[in-house]
């Protein structure tokens, strides 16, 4: 579902006809887009959103699921509920919702207009204001396409290249910028001003002092009031993403035990080639389905797979996300097939009730460490990354589970604000090199940890996990994960839900004392009867993918164009030497990740979608976008699977 909305300072200006194809592609059906116009607003939304003007000038325009605190409103259509709320409590509405949204309120008669972004993050809003008005879209593409001027943020490429994503409110251009999560934007006479109206719980006060087991019973019957409003839903088909860990694996009991006599839940589980198996994870899955009586479906995580899904993942990255969406890409094609109308994932869990052992000692550091707080800041932060480069050196050399030398650096980083996303290898200093000499003299470490160190400042909180949490659903829950999730499930048709991620969840783990959520411990005690005890008991593991063979071998000619002398000097971003230096270190395999490699494959597919061309088109195939690598053998890739 999509929508855009151009508010004029003048009388309204029609939507033209290549800028309603952009917003008719973001579904796979391309359903032709839904327009309404006002005296001063024309808005057009495709794809299961809500669009609805009422007598007193007053239009609501919704994407997402809004649910209302109150039963009053419950029965009629969000909009009427969202109407009322304005008309006596204007942008307090807020308050009374929860759920994933994004919400615009248009007041005609007082000339106001409202965005809401919902709390976590779930659905983008994104606004550009110009000397006519103002633009507002949960997707880039058509504010590209309303002809206006738009220029390359070199700063924000730089952080997403850092990060794996782009960080709230940046986007690849200066004039396009982003609401955050939790906030909303306010218009009124051309002025635009922004407010928070949540925030992250993190409890700075008393902890939850009930024992272990009134806590498990009260965590475990939250979960099961979430998932039985979420199977309550309007779908009859919900799809699960049973991984074969414990977080899925309790929503497999759990879906099992409230879901409707008249829905259907369907577990999905990614398997690999005999050749990767090491990284199969299905026997898992199959243990929990079997136990939840779910029905499960296996998607092959391979190259021909891939290959097939991946114009449309590249096409829904609505921002550029360098590591996240390839799973849920390859299920949500297959569960189109099963009109799937809801995904349930189990995001969430790791960063709400996985406390690491290493947290202890890191806050035993941190507490030594406030000694440095005497130093003048430049001190401090050379001290830091002196240390921080050392133990970059010991790092490359040396090579076990849990080395020291990684968790002292990953620590050391978390001081500094430069956050290790999974899979990058690369440093903050080494990523300012690799751009023009233009452009070298604006980028670097400080642009990231200036938002991290205010992150961290913003939570009154003594042990350092708990920052790093807020920190994490600030960022890399948002930017990584969810705003990239929902975009591919609404592709599909279907919306995402993470119960895990529910408002009322947080807040209630973020209270839980530190030993309940060590190593999953309250999770573990509540999938006793429901899990298979191998998965509670088995190490736990991510999600590994054999992206970095696939990229030296039959992606390799995405890789040789991305890098190539003329599509760099046409960009304008980066310095040839370096880039051609950086993509020979991969292949030689000493430096660096394939994340690394691939950010920047993701970001050359977005400026040709969606800067190339007047009006984004949806690829059909990766020839579409990268025409460079017909004749080179790849869709013929699947012989080195």
């Amino acid at each position: 579902m999509t929508f855009v909305l151009n508010i004029s300072n003048d009388a309204c200006v029609p939507l033209s006809s290549g800028l309603l194809q952009v917003v008719a592609d973001h579904t796979l059906q391309r359903s032709p887009a839904h327009v309404v116009t006002g005296r001063c607003f024309t808005a057009a939304m495709t794809g299961g959103g809500e669009i609805r003007s009422y007598p007193d000038g007053i239009t609501i325009i919704i994407v997402g699921r809004p649910r209302f605190r109150s039963a009053e409103h419950e029965g009629n259509p969000p909009a009427d509920g969202i109407h009322a709320l304005y008309s006596v409590a204007a942008e307090r509405l807020v308050e009374a919702l929860s759920g994933e949204f994004g919400i615009v309120v248009v007041d005609e008669n007082k000339r106001i207009a409202i965005a809401f972004r919902d709390r976590l993050g779930f659905y983008p809003l994104f606004y550009r204001t110009t000397a006519n008005g103002l633009w507002i879209s949960n997707s880039l593409k058509p504010i590209l396409a309303s002809g206006e001027v738009v220029t390359l943020d070199h700063q924000a490429v730089y952080r997403y290249l850092f990060l794996k994503a782009f960080e709230s409110p940046d986007t690849p251009v200066r004039e396009i910028r982003s609401i955050e999560p939790g906030c909303f934007l306010r218009s009124e006479d051309g002025r635009v001003d922004f407010k928070r109206y949540w925030d992250i719980p993190i409890a700075t006060g008393a902890k939850n002092a009930s024992g272990e087991t009134q806590c498990k019973e009260e965590l475990s019957e939250l979960l099961g009031t979430v998932m039985r409003e979420e199977l309550m839903g309007p779908s009859s088909i919900n799809g699960l993403l049973l991984s074969g860990g414990i977080d899925s694996s309790i929503l497999a009991a759990l879906s099992a035990r409230y879901g409707a006599q008249e829905q259907e839940t369907i577990a999905f589980n990614i398997t690999f080639s005999e050749r990767w198996k090491p990284l199969d994870e299905s026997p898992y899955a199959e243990k929990a389905a079997q136990m939840a009586s779910l029905p499960l479906h296996k998607v092959d995580f391979s190259l021909d797979n891939l290959l097939r899904v991946l114009p449309s993942l590249l096409w829904n990255n609505t921002l550029p996300t360098a590591n996240s969406g390839f799973k849920l890409s390859l299920i949500a094609e297959r569960g189109a097939r099963h009109q799937i109308g809801t995904y349930m994932l189990g995001e969430g869990a790791d960063t709400l009730l996985d406390y690491s052992w290493k947290w202890k000692y890191f806050n035993r550091l941190y507490k030594t460490a406030s000694i440095t707080g005497l130093l003048p800041e430049k001190a401090k932060r050379l001290l830091l990354r002196t240390g921080e480069k050392f133990l970059y050196v010991l790092e490359k050399n040396l090579v076990g589970k849990d080395n020291p030398t990684e968790i002292l650096r990953s620590y050391l980083a978390c001081l500094l604000g430069y956050w290790r996303w999974k899979g990058a290898a690369i440093r903050a200093d080494e990523l300012s090199r690799l751009f023009c000499e233009r452009y070298r003299p604006t980028v670097g470490g400080e642009l990231i940890s200036t938002v991290f160190a205010g992150y961290y400042k913003r939570v009154d909180a003594d042990e350092l996990a708990e920052k790093f949490i807020y920190s994490s659903l600030k960022s890399y829950t948002p930017n990584q994960q969810l705003m990239n999730y929902q975009t591919i499930c609404n592709y599909y048709g279907a919306d995402m839900v993470c119960p895990y991620l529910d408002e009322r969840v947080i807040e209630y783990c973020l209270k839980l004392p530190v030993q309940m959520r060590a190593g999953k411990k309250i999770l573990k005690s509540i999938a006793e009867k429901c899990v298979p005890q191998d998965i509670i008991t088995r190490e736990k593991r991510v999600f590994l993918m054999p992206m970095e063979a696939w990229l030296k071998d039959a992606l390799r000619p995405l890789v040789e164009t991305v890098f190539s002398e003329k599509v760099i000097e046409h960009r304008g971003l980066f310095d040839v030497r370096e880039m051609t230096l950086l993509k020979d270190q991969f292949y030689a395999g000493t430096f660096p990740s394939w994340s690394d490699i691939w950010s920047f494959v993701v970001l050359e597919a977005w400026f040709r979608i969606n800067l190339d061309s007047s009006f984004p088109r949806l690829p059909e195939s990766i020839l579409d976008i990268f025409p460079e690598v017909a004749g080179t053998g790849l869709n013929k890739a699947a012989c080195v699977d």
